[in-house]
């Protein structure tokens, strides 16, 4: 993590250097890397992913974030230089990918180890859910993903490696989907049920492939590791695993604790999940803007502007859970359909060329590894965001490089080598020349890299003091050390926010205003207008307070801080009549915070609304009967309430009893 608030920013870094070294190895090579160079240019794959970065490239035009736009796209080069890389390691000879599918496979037992450990930890209680059974990944989920895109390489080696070891490929296999299974992440077990149909398709279009003993133990093998990962799992969980909603492991675990038809029925049953509650936000995104989209990188920026009008905080969904959806929203349909050919070409054209019957079994052989380890990558990229994660971002181009060292193999004779061209070679090449291009690209992209980690470390610091309310570094020294990119931090925030959130922290709030009012990052974000307000509300300046808050209030309307800095405002003024509507709206669409009901309560008062004061406070504890502050609330509005019921009368006896005290002490 290297102390910073994403660990994706320090790992995208590594992955730069690593690809620079690599690239600057391709150029140095001399001749030997010509070959690989020109069937890299034009493989169809390259092609479309080009394609695809130049429609992001058009998209800055419509970036509302250029910043942002300059960071993912040097992300998505880096797919493409980790392709070349790749390609050029697995083309010096041809057992090197055998031994780097192995090395996966170890690295696929070592996960699923690290899975049955978190369950045994489960089981016996020193896990307190399965939530977090992660390892070193982010979630769960990412776990599992991790896991999924190594069961290719498994499933190759079983297919094609005919000999003693076959026994390792299946143990993988057995042991990749029962760490899958009780993970139990829905995802991929449609990514399991996928991988199945393929395979199943792939065994029907080569039916003549193998003696008829080969044939057997090809289709029966998967099959058969599917059937014990599936008895396995559920012998646990009816043996070990407690009853559902027992105190221990808790009720948040019940759907985790049940089979895997019950488990794949609800996601049917959740219409209003927040990943479809995102995907529905995305559409609105899209529909906007179906030819350039909003410019790379920047859909969580202009997806606030449909987010904002129901959320009720500043916690973002900064990701689609869908990176085909994501870039079509950032780069239109031009750059939608250049990934989703990306991906269609790869995994179908293998199927076509094996269906004419137009591959040599050494191609099919490659292609099948290409193919099928896209297709799994592909499922992640359709429910999740891999292409942000350098760790799965990677997957990607192992697998494209292996795709196109089938193109390699399928168009260059079988005695044809590096060293002995099919033409004669320029010295200095189209292809070379743009190597070096890509070389200067790389290392730009180590520098952009590093400014978004280096930015990291300081949303952290920040980070913490929205958490502790405790700043551990100088004020001052926080402002200045945010590089230049990125404008928006990880969580989707605008830096400028950030430093001001540290500044009025600090109580310098006319520093923190100069820097917000400078600051147009994120027009949909209305942390700038309402940390204004918050700044003048602090310093007493109500009126300016009010103009500020209302214009945040405009952007995000049930943000409750905000809410309460424009309704508070306006009582102070005496206006509290104003503020009536503002609160009424918000305890109607949000009635789960018992902070709003109080906030209501209080305007209503001030309002001279007395009656529905205590009215709105009997309708709190329906909503919240067992919190303190909404009962100490209720009584206390009740109890003013009766008493003005009888002020009138108060005063009448207090006033005959002054006047009777004062004629004693006349007389």
């Amino acid at each position: 993590k290297w102390g910073t608030l994403d660990t994706n920013t320090a790992r995208f870094f590594v992955m730069g250097v690593l690809n620079t070294v690599g690239i600057l190895w391709i150029a140095v090579s001399g001749k030997q890397m010509n070959g690989v160079l020109r069937d890299f240019f034009r493989g169809p794959l390259v092609i479309l992913y080009l394609i695809l970065l130049a429609i992001s490239l058009i998209s800055f035009f419509q970036a509302l974030n250029l910043s942002e736009a300059i960071i993912n796209w040097f992300k998505t080069f880096t797919g493409l230089i980790t392709i070349l890389v790749f390609l050029a390691v697995f083309s010096r000879k041809d057992e090197i990918l055998t031994y780097f599918s192995y090395g996966m496979i170890f690295l696929l037992f070592y996960d699923s180890i690290g899975v049955f450990q978190g369950i045994a930890g489960y089981i016996n209680g020193t896990e307190n859910s399965i939530l977090d059974i992660k390892s070193v990944y982010g979630n769960k989920n990412i776990f599992s993903a991790a896991i999924f895109v190594k069961i290719p390489f498994a499933l190759w080696l079983y297919h094609y490696k005919r000999n003693a070891y076959r026994i390792l490929p299946f143990i993988a296999l057995v042991c990749g989907m029962t760490a899958i299974l009780f993970l139990s992440a829905r995802a991929f077990y449609l990514g399991l049920a996928f991988l199945a149909l393929m395979y199943a398709v792939y065994l029907i279009i080569v039916k003549n492939e193998g003696t008829g003993r080969q044939r057997w133990i090809s289709s029966v093998g998967p099959v058969a590791s599917m059937v014990a990962a599936i008895l396995i799992y559920s012998f646990v969980q009816k043996v070990f695993y407690q009853e559902t909603g027992s105190k221990r492991p808790g009720k948040s675990d019940a759907i985790y604790k049940v089979t895997v038809t019950e488990r794949m029925s609800t996601i049917a049953s959740e219409n209003v999940s927040d990943r479809t509650n995102i995907w529905r936000n995305s559409w609105k995104v899209f529909s906007s803007h179906p030819l350039l989209g909003v410019g790379k990188g920047n859909w969580k920026i202009a997806v606030l502007e449909y987010e904002n009008q129901t959320s009720p905080d500043f916690i973002y969904k900064y990701k689609v859970h869908n990176d085909f959806l994501e870039t079509a929203c950032e780069t239109g349909i031009p750059g939608g359909l250049a990934m989703l050919l990306f991906f269609s070409w790869a995994i179908l054209g293998f199927g076509r060329y094996i269906w004419q019957g137009k591959t040599s079994a050494k191609v099919q052989q490659i292609w099948f590894l290409g193919a099928f380890g896209l297709s799994a990558y592909g499922v992640d990229a359709f429910f999740n965001f891999p292409s942000d994660r350098p760790e799965m971002f990677m997957y990607m181009g192992i697998f494209a490089s292996v795709a196109l060292l089938a193109m390699r193999t399928r168009t260059r004779p079988d005695s044809q080598n590096e060293n002995t061209p099919s033409q004669p070679q320029r010295s200095w090449s189209v292809e070379r020349v743009t190597i070096l291009g890509f070389s200067l690209f790389a290392l730009v992209s180590v520098y952009v890299f590093y400014l978004n980690f280096e930015s990291s470390k300081w949303q952290l610091v920040v980070y913490k003091l929205y958490k502790g309310g405790k700043l551990d570094h100088p004020v001052d020294k926080v402002v200045k050390a945010f590089p230049p990119i990125p404008e928006i931090s990880m969580l989707g925030e605008p830096i400028a926010s950030n430093k001001a959130y540290a500044l009025i922290h600090e109580k310098r709030y006319q520093e923190a205003i100069d820097i917000l009012r400078r600051d147009h990052s994120s027009p949909f974000d209305s942390r700038r207008e309402h940390f204004i307000a918050m700044a003048y509300y602090r310093q007493e300046m109500w009126d300016s307070a009010i103009v500020y808050a209302q214009q945040a209030y405009q952007i995000k309307p049930f943000l409750l801080s905000n809410v309460g800095v424009l309704c508070t405002s306006l009582e102070k003024l005496g206006r509290a009549g104003e503020a009536v509507p503002y609160v009424r709206r918000y305890i109607n669409r949000i009635k789960d915070n018992p902070d709003g009901w109080v906030l209501a309560a209080q305007i209503l008062w001030s309002s001279g609304d007395a009656q529905g004061t205590s009215s709105l406070m009997d309708s709190a504890l329906i909503y919240h009967r067992g919190n303190k502050k909404v009962k100490e609330a209720q009584n206390f509005y009740h109890h003013k309430y009766k008493f003005r019921e009888y002020q009138p009368m108060f005063d009448q006896r207090s006033e005959e009893h002054t006047s009777e005290l004062q004629s004693r002490q006349v007389i």
